[in-house]
């Protein structure tokens, strides 16, 4: 898969896309090279995959906190 990135405002994350259909795929924190924190884009996997996966949801719009 060849991807794209990119990162807006205070750049604290950077965005990865598909150059080809131009889907999110995930991101990653640019000022904790390192951490355990990422975000994947869920709509691209089988759901059936994520029975097992801990999923959060994070409020991304405001707090930046977790929300569970």
């Amino acid at each position: 898969m060849k991807l794209a990135s990119y990162a807006w405002g205070d750049r604290r994350i950077r965005h990865f896309r598909c150059r080809i259909c131009g889907c999110l795929t995930h991101w990653l924190p640019t000022k904790a090279p390192g951490s355990a924190t990422m975000g994947v884009n869920a709509r691209n996997l089988n759901p059936r995959e994520l029975k097992r996966v801990r999923i959060r949801h994070l409020d991304g719009a405001v707090t930046w906190k977790y929300l569970d």
